[in-house]
C-alpha cells in the first residue's frame, strides 16, 4: 500500500464510523484510568481500487464451511455485512493495562490490526477488540465475551498466564488462539504462539557461526528468563544446527559489575574451548560490560560475538567500537521494511516492537475463513508456512511459531544484512 497516505486511512475510518451503525465493541476489563480505545468493532473496508501485490501471501482458504442460516442474537453482525458468511475475529489485548508500556504496545497492535484489515481483510472479515486489563481473569471474561458474540479466532493475549486463560475457554468451543507470548509453556491445546521465541535466534545464529567455522559456543549473560532459555537451547542434545557445540556458561548476578568481570575472566581461561560466544545482556548493562569484554580481547573483529534481537533498537550501540562487527539474528530486512512503511504512512510514526504480530495475526485469521477445531489444525499446520510482516514462518508440532531468519552485523551505521533469511523451509523430517 505504498500510496496510502495518513489523510486517507484516517479519512477512510471517520467515513465508516460515520456512515455505519455503531456496534458494540471493546469491552473494558481493567482499570478505567486510562484512556478508552475506540469502541466500534473494526468492520473490514470495501474493496480499494487496484494496488501492488500483497506483502504477505496465504494459501488461498478453502471455502469456509456453510453456517447455520440463523445465528444467535448475540453474534455480532454489522447492517452492511447481511448479506455474508461473517468471519470474526477477536483481537485481545491490554489496553486498559496498569502499565503504561503494556497499554502503548496494545494501541500500536490496534493500529497493525486495522491497517492488515484494511490492506488484507477479505470482506467478510470482522475484527472485535477486546480488552483484557492485562490480566488472567480479563482475558477469560474477553475470551468467553467474544464467544457468545461468535468469534471463530481469538487473536492474542499477550501475557502467557493471560493466553492460558482464554485458550482454555476459546478451545472447549474449538476456537483457536493465536496469541503474542513468548513463552513457550502455553502453547498447545489450541493455544498457537506468534511471536519471536529466542531459542529461533539460536539457531539462527549458530548455524551462521558454524559456516564461519566456529566449532563451539560459549555463553555470557544475567541471570534472567532471556539467558535461562538461550542457556538450555544451547545445552540441548549436545550440538546446534550446522554441528555447532556447546563449550561453557558464565551467568552471573543481574547488575553487578563485579560478578560480569570475574565471569568474563573465566571465559578468558578458557578461550580455546570456543570459537563463538553468545551474550545476553542488553541496555546499559552491555554499554558498561563491552570494555570488559575488549579488555580480554572478545571484541566483534576478532571472536564471533552474537547477541540479542533487542539490540537492534539500542542506538547507543553504535558508537561502542569493541561491539562492531558482532552479530544478531532478526526478521526479514525486506518484509519487515515494507511493513514499517506502510504503517508509517497510514500513522505518522513508526510500529511498536510487537505491532508485526497483530498484522500476521489479522491475515491468519482471513486463512482460517472461519475453520474451528480440527480444520483449522489442519489449516494452521502448512508446511510451506506462511509470508508475513517479518518473513516467513510456520508453526511447529508443539503450535510455536518457527521463522526464518535474517542474520545482521553492528557497524558504526546500524545493523546490516550479512546473510538473508531463507525463503523456504526445508521438507519436514
Amino acid at each position: 500500500m505504498s500510496g496510502l497516505k495518513v489523510s486517507s486511512l484516517k479519512a477512510f475510518w471517520k467515513t465508516l464510523a460515520l456512515s455505519m451503525a455503531v456496534v458494540a465493541g471493546l469491552t473494558l476489563a481493567g482499570c478505567g484510568s486510562a484512556p478508552p480505545r475506540p469502541d466500534p468493532v473494526v468492520t473490514p473496508p470495501p474493496p480499494p481500487p487496484a494496488q501492488e501485490e500483497p506483502d504477505i501471501v496465504l494459501e488461498e482458504p478453502d471455502e469456509p464451511d456453510p453456517r447455520d442460516a440463523e445465528e444467535p442474537d448475540s453474534y455480532i453482525k454489522p447492517p452492511h455485512m447481511e448479506d455474508r458468511t461473517v468471519i470474526r475475529a477477536a483481537l485481545l489485548l491490554p489496553f486498559s493495562a496498569s502499565n503504561e508500556a503494556a497499554r502503548n504496545e496494545a494501541a500500536s497492535m490496534l493500529d497493525a490490526a486495522q491497517l492488515a484489515l484494511f490492506e488484507r481483510g477479505g470482506d467478510s472479515l470482522l475484527i472485535i477488540p477486546k480488552d483484557t486489563g492485562g490480566r488472567a481473569a480479563g482475558a477469560r471474561a474477553a475470551a468467553q465475551s467474544a464467544l457468545r458474540e461468535g468469534a471463530d479466532v481469538i487473536l492474542g493475549p499477550l501475557f502467557a498466564e493471560s493466553v492460558t486463560a482464554a485458550a482454555d475457554v476459546a478451545w472447549a468451543q474449538g476456537v483457536p488462539v493465536i496469541a503474542f507470548s513468548t513463552d513457550r509453556m502455553v502453547a498447545g491445546e489450541g493455544a498457537y504462539l506468534l511471536s519471536y521465541p529466542p531459542e529461533e535466534e539460536v539457531e539462527a545464529l549458530s548455524r551462521y557461526a558454524a559456516s564461519q567455522g566456529a566449532g563451539a559456543a560459549a555463553l555470557l549473560g544475567p541471570t534472567n528468563e532471556y539467558t535461562r532459555r538461550f542457556d538450555q537451547r544451547l545445552r540441548e542434545n549436545g550440538a546446534m544446527p550446522g554441528g555447532l557445540s556447546f563449550a561453557t556458561s558464565e551467568i552471573y548476578p543481574l547488575f553487578n559489575a563485579d560478578a560480569s568481570t570475574a565471569a568474563i575472566t573465566r571465559l578468558d581461561q578458557s578461550r580455546g574451548s570456543f570459537g563463538a560466544l553468545f551474550l545476553t545482556e542488553t541496555g546499559d548493562s552491555l554499554v558498561e560490560l563491552a570494555p570488559i569484554l575488549s579488555i580480554h580481547n572478545f571484541e566483534g573483529r576478532d571472536t564471533l560475538l552474537m547477541g540479542s534481537a533487542l539490540w537492534r533498537s539500542q542506538i547507543t550501540l553504535r558508537g561502542v567500537a569493541s561491539l562492531r562487527g558482532a552479530l544478531i539474528a532478526g526478521p526479514d530486512e525486506n518484509a519487515q521494511t515494507r511493513f514499517e512503511n506502510a504503517y508509517r504512512a497510514a500513522y505518522g510514526s513508526g510500529p511498536s516492537r510487537l505491532a508485526s504480530l497483530a498484522y500476521d495475526a489479522v491475515a491468519i485469521a482471513d486463512h482460517l475463513a472461519g475453520a474451528r477445531g480440527r480444520q483449522a489444525e489442519l489449516k494452521l499446520a502448512n508446511p510451506q508456512g506462511f509470508l508475513g510482516a517479518g518473513g516467513l514462518f510456520r508453526f511447529d508440532q508443539e503450535n510455536i511459531a518457527e521463522r526464518a531468519l535474517a542474520i545482521y552485523e553492528l557497524t558504526a551505521g546500524g545493523f546490516q544484512q550479512v546473510q538473508p533469511a531463507p525463503t523456504r523451509f526445508p521438507p519436514e523430517s
